[in-house]
């Protein structure tokens, strides 16, 4: 059981996750949250995160596909609800009051790709 939410992406310069989850949908449910929703094939499975930073983030909770792969990495979307419970999970995961959107790494890169984009 999870919370839903919605991925917010500019839909003006087109997918940019390299096949993630938020090339293909537009709601997650979030799995570290409190709520009543389970995954689907259309809202597929999520979990609130740290960065090296500490920062939150949003991550696939589904690792399949990924190994030997760098990422995740933020593709340039991001997950909401205005659900009270998304806060108090962030700051749960986080020790972060947040208030807003958090950024969605939903991309994953071959090593080649990942080396071709970091020059």
């Amino acid at each position: 059981m999870g919370l839903r939410a919605y991925i917010y992406k500019d839909n003006t310069i087109g997918p940019c996750a390299n096949g993630g989850i938020s090339d293909k949908h537009n709601e997650v449910v979030i799995v570290n949250a409190e709520g009543p929703a389970n995954p689907t094939k259309d809202a597929p499975a999520v979990a609130i995160a740290r960065n090296s930073m500490g920062n939150p983030i949003i991550v696939p909770a589904a690792k399949e596909g990924t190994q030997g792969m760098a990422g995740p990495m933020m593709g340039g979307c991001f997950i909401a609800t205005s659900d009270s419970r998304f806060r108090e999970a962030i700051k749960r995961v986080t020790g972060q009051d947040v208030y807003g959107a958090i950024p969605f790494h939903d991309r994953f890169e071959t090593t080649r790709q990942y080396q071709a984009c970091s020059v």
